[in-house]
């Protein structure tokens, strides 16, 4: 008897740590069509929290003077676009040093703003910008979903010292105008928190003139390796105010001759953002 008591106390003790290190990602929680073909890659919990403590560890160091840090929050949509971004900074600005990554969390915003690897990873990064991505939206416009979540990201953020930018997502192949209604709920998140919206349905939207079947993969939702290449050069643009058009001579191999038009796409929807 005194042995049963220790162990099924420990037990115990297991089983409601286990409950609470899960609610983040207890199920039920509402979903978005757009994103059931692009389900998010979940990461087990105790992997969430390795991931979160080797960041903060390697994100707590002293940030170098001129030093630009991009934390981009989201799904599946986000995840090509640091690479992109950092090749991009590369050869526009060799000598400016950078940290461009996603958060190790895949999921919706309102599921990062519960998950502790996000919110500890916002505050130990020292980040200039939060980009934002996977708010919760009706692709049939009959529902409304809270923002309650990229609410608290954003407060997260901000608090932390860094500047929000807003990833709205690009229309669906054969919903041209479905960028506007997106585009409106984003805008309405950076009127309470002073963050500002990409142009990137914008962007697709101008490109589409001569590139539209090149910028989706297969599935019609997510983009194509030329379609990631045009969000990575909004957000260029977005955080430099400098063009991502690639200055005449410039030679490689890696980039397909149509990527200067996206190039030049990206610009002009900045640009007229801006105005």
């Amino acid at each position: 008897m005194k042995t049963l008591i220790p162990r099924y106390a420990v037990g115990l003790i297991l089983f409601w740590l286990l409950i609470g290190c899960r609610q983040s990602s207890w199920p039920g929680r509402q979903t978005s069509s757009r994103d059931d073909v692009a389900a998010a890659t979940r990461t087990s919990i105790p992997e969430l929290h390795q991931l979160a403590s080797v960041g903060a560890q390697r994100n707590a160091r002293k940030k170098q003077a001129g030093e630009i840090r991009v934390l981009f929050i989201g799904n599946s949509h986000s995840t090509p676009i640091p690479r992109l971004l950092t090749d991009i900074f590369k050869r526009h600005r060799p000598q400016t040093k950078t940290l461009i990554r996603n958060a190790p969390f895949s999921g919706f915003l309102v599921d990062h703003s519960q998950t502790s690897s996000t919110l500890e990873l916002i505050r130990a990064g020292q980040w200039d910008y939060v980009v934002l991505q996977a708010q919760k939206y009706s692709t049939t416009g009959k529902y409304t979903y809270p923002i309650d979540g990229a609410m608290q990201l954003a407060k997260v953020a901000t608090d932390s010292g860094a500047k929000i930018l807003m990833y709205p997502e690009w229309s669906r192949a054969g919903v041209p105008d479905e960028y506007r209604r997106i585009k409106l709920i984003h805008n309405s998140i950076a009127e309470k928190t002073g963050a500002r919206v990409a142009p990137i349905g914008e962007a697709w939207a101008a490109a589409s003139v001569t590139d539209k079947n090149q910028l989706y993969a297969a599935d019609g939702n997510h983009a194509s390796p030329a379609g990631s290449y045009l969000n990575a050069c909004v957000f260029y643009a977005m955080i430099t105010l400098e063009s991502p058009v690639r200055t005449p001579g410039f030679e490689s191999t890696s980039f397909p001759e149509h990527y200067q038009r996206l190039e030049k796409a990206a610009w002009s929807a900045f640009q007229a953002e801006s105005d």
